[in-house]
């Protein structure tokens, strides 16, 4: 498994949004900032690592986070 991940573009301009959006909230908050790579992690993480990843009927891959 290849250790490297290539975003499209239109990801990547999708993680520098959400990128903004979440270090401007932690600012407020008084958190440090974090590097997309600790957002992309994080998202990995709640996803890959704790979601529910299947595919249903249909053959469309459906991701569900844990609450």
């Amino acid at each position: 498994m290849a250790k490297t991940f290539r975003f499209t573009d239109e990801e990547e301009q999708a993680l520098n949004e959400v990128a903004l959006k979440l270090n401007r909230d932690l600012v407020k908050a008084g958190k440090k900032p974090l590097r997309d790579t600790e957002i992309f992690h994080e998202i990995i993480k709640q996803t890959l690592l704790d979601g529910i990843i299947e595919v249903n009927r249909d053959g469309i891959v459906k991701v569900e986070t844990k609450k």
